[in-house]
């Protein structure tokens, strides 16, 4: 029988915004309308883990260890907290905004920008293993960059290993590397905000400076803007500026123009 089936990564980062991808999830669609969803947990991710960071996955009793957990014909808590039901309101509308013309669980949870309140669980779309040798990692890195490259990959369970053979996907390692990386964050962090301060106390900072504009050709691109000749982007790209900058600055300047513009009589 014939069948459609969609797989993701169901992540959760720490407050090192480091990634951790815990679990594959793939849904599988029958020609007859059964379907059934199978998830498939990386425990050896999982266990660097402490409970503060992740409580586990809604519906799943990771304790047992189980290799796989299928749902058959029935859909899992973690979707039914996540993916809207065909009665809700505004149904097709959800739909029409991550481009799908009908539900894909898994696609809805790869593509929209909708957050769960429950927990800080998120999917994104399966990527391919990687063995990185840490000690060949192309350009110039310190050890804090390079104890952060460790970090992601091993997070992302990707083997993590030295020239000389050496494995570091080991819950040790990474727990080793994760209080000395903290650590460094920290204390540059820190140096940061006393440096910003000290900066301030003696009139030295004051933020970002403004970008400089070319006021002619920043009005010339306004105008072209409210005809609908151009974009903001393409503006900010002829200007050779950022479009935040740009878009900023023109709705700046239309409120403005809004303003000083006199009643009609």
């Amino acid at each position: 029988m014939e069948s459609i089936s969609s797989k993701g990564l169901i992540c959760i980062k720490d407050k090192l915004n480091i990634e951790y991808i815990i679990c594959e999830i793939e849904y599988i669609l029958k020609q007859d309308g059964t379907f059934k969803y199978v998830f498939t947990p990386f425990y050896n991710v999982i266990d660097l883990l402490d409970e503060v960071i992740f409580q586990g996955i809604p519906g799943i009793d990771l304790s047992l260890r189980k290799e796989v957990y299928v749902r058959e014909n029935i859909v899992p808590t973690f979707i039914s907290e996540r993916v809207p039901s065909s009665n809700r309101e505004n149904y097709y509308e959800l739909l029409a905004k991550v481009n799908l013309k009908y539900m894909d669980p898994i696609k809805y949870l790869i593509r929209t920008n909708e957050k769960y309140s429950g927990d800080t669980l998120y999917v994104v779309e399966c990527r391919n293993n990687n063995k990185i040798i840490l000690d060949k990692t192309e350009g110039k890195l310190n050890t804090f960059g390079l104890m952060k490259i460790a970090l992601d990959n091993i997070a992302s369970n990707n083997e993590v290993v030295l020239s000389d053979g050496t494995c570091l996907n080991d819950k040790k390692v990474f727990s080793l590397l994760h209080y000395l990386y903290k650590k460094s964050y920290n204390s540059t962090s820190s140096k940061q905000k006393e440096g910003i301060s000290l900066a301030r106390l003696n009139g030295k900072y004051s933020g970002r400076k403004p970008i400089k504009v070319d006021e002619l050709l920043f009005q010339e691109q306004l105008e072209m803007i409210s005809k609908g000749k151009i974009t903001a982007k393409k503006a900010a790209s002829t200007t050779a500026k950022k479009t935040t900058t740009s878009t900023k600055k023109a709705s700046s300047t239309t409120k403005t123009t809004k303003k000083a513009a006199p009643k009609a009589e």
